[in-house]
């Protein structure tokens, strides 16, 4: 098995734990049932048929360009040529500074250069009448007019430079006035208009909480993109050219295809909230997504991304992560299972049918229903142990064996996980419940988790791989 098997593996062995809820992971990390039972969880929760399971990165639609037009300080604006939603070709006029400061510095510098003009003309007139004086002169009264006509001429010459100096500033201040008026660098529509006060006083904030310095924003003519964020610990899984699916977050069935066609190797300005395992900070990267079709989809709507394994074709029947599945040596598998929360453990024999080796999963051809119940094996599991779908943490778990998010450690996921139950999650992933990600955007309120800081740490997420084989 490959590197990148082993950790798309390992990878969907955390998002399965995740799926089956906290609980789940609480058992794995000692945590029981209450009267001593096994924990145990509907069929129909923890089977993979349908969408399956897979790592999941927040995007946002957006269109193939666009054009940030920045504002000049150091200048004043006249007018404002367009409104928000206006479609402008290239080089229409978007706005234009104000130039009456500007006119008024090159009558100045024209000023100047004409009082220099007159000085070096003084002094020439001076010159030539000091060299008459010279030629009539004595030898010994000759050096006197020469030092004086040497002096002239040296004024002459700092004068034709700051003459010079002077003509190259008007030239700019030209410049200036010709560019004056800014324009549309490409056909678009005009999506946004900073208030100039409040940008000139850097108080434009960016919905990823970074300073903006943008005041006229264009999106171009075209087909739309996605635009997605993955942290540092997961860009090794993205690569250019690499199938996807773009879900909606309003609707799971409701799908797109894809392809990344970019990988920005610069991170992202914002963040912040991209922590590692050990807890410190993560750099996030942004990455495109060329769609197939753009039907049904709105610019600045809130997608999902998925790497393209086969999961967008829906699965029929029942279907597990192999880490449910115990195979013996003579090919037989089972499961333990149970025929409803608080009945007795059982070991159940199961026929496996088709195996998903980019899922990991195995269809469950007999032996189980969606109505049964599930344990994750573990030592606890032994046939007629007592069930509960309830979970007791023990003492060991906390302070004081209450669930409080008071766990230490480097407890954190932060490999850009799904959960389906509404936790956030790492690096601009979100839940199928459409919880809070990297992008700003707010999960539904039911999706809300009041103990959502109790995460798996890194040796649980081992143990769950070594779970897997």
């Amino acid at each position: 098995m490959t590197g990148k098997k082993k950790m798309i593996i390992a990878a969907i062995a955390v998002v399965v734990l995740a799926a089956a809820g906290v609980a789940l992971w609480l058992l794995l990390r000692g945590g029981s049932g209450s009267e001593g039972g096994v924990y145990v969880q509907p069929v129909s929760d923890v089977n993979a048929a349908g969408t399956g399971l897979a790592n999941r990165y927040s995007g946002i639609i957006e269109t193939q360009q666009t054009e940030n037009v920045e504002f000049d300080s150091s200048k004043q604006l006249s007018e404002l040529v367009v409104a928000e939603g206006d479609h402008v070709a290239k080089g229409d006029p978007l706005f234009t500074y104000d130039t009456q400061s500007t006119q008024l510095q090159i009558q100045q510098a024209q000023l100047e250069i004409e009082r220099m003009n007159t000085t070096i003309s003084n002094n020439n007139t001076q010159i030539s009448q000091l060299q008459r004086d010279m030629n009539a002169a004595s030898s010994a009264d000759k050096p006197g007019f020469s030092a004086q006509i040497l002096q002239l001429q040296a004024d002459n010459a700092q004068a034709e430079y700051d003459i010079k100096s002077k003509q190259a500033e008007i030239d700019k201040l030209n410049a200036a006035i010709d560019s004056a008026t800014v324009t549309a660098g490409m056909d678009g529509t005009v999506e946004s208009i900073a208030d100039l006060e409040t940008l000139l006083a850097g108080g434009i904030t960016n919905p990823d909480g970074t300073q903006s310095t943008t005041y006229i924003t264009i999106l171009a003519d075209g087909d739309y993109r996605v635009k997605g964020s993955v942290s540092e610990q997961n860009i090794y899984e993205l690569s250019e050219g690499m199938s996807v699916i773009v879900r909606s977050r309003v609707d799971e069935n409701q799908t797109w295809s894809g392809t990344i066609s970019s990988i920005d190797t610069q991170a992202e300005s914002n963040n912040n909230n991209m922590y590692s395992s050990s807890g410190e900070s993560a750099s996030s990267y942004a990455f495109y997504v060329d769609l197939a079709s753009i039907d049904g989809l709105m610019l600045g709507q809130h997608v999902t991304i998925e790497m393209d394994y086969g999961q967008g074709t829906p699965k029929e029947g029942i279907w597990l992560s192999s880490g449910w599945i115990t195979q013996q040596e003579d090919g037989t598998a089972y499961v333990w299972a149970a025929k409803s929360g608080g009945a007795r453990l059982e070991q159940r024999t199961v026929e496996l049918g088709e195996y998903d080796s980019n899922m990991d999963e195995y269809q469950i051809l007999s032996g189980l229903e969606t109505s049964d119940y599930l344990a994750w094996p573990d030592a606890d599991c032994v046939a007629g142990a007592p069930t509960t779908t309830e979970i007791v943490l023990e003492d060991d778990m906390t302070g004081d064996g209450a669930l409080d998010g008071s766990m230490g450690g480097d407890a954190v996921i932060d490999d850009g996980m799904t959960v389906d139950d509404g936790m956030a999650v790492g690096d601009g992933t979100t839940s199928d419940a459409g919880a809070t990600a990297d992008d700003g955007t707010a999960a539904d309120a039911d999706a809300n988790m009041e103990s959502s800081s109790v995460e798996p740490s890194t040796e649980d997420t081992a143990a769950s791989t070594a779970a897997l084989g």
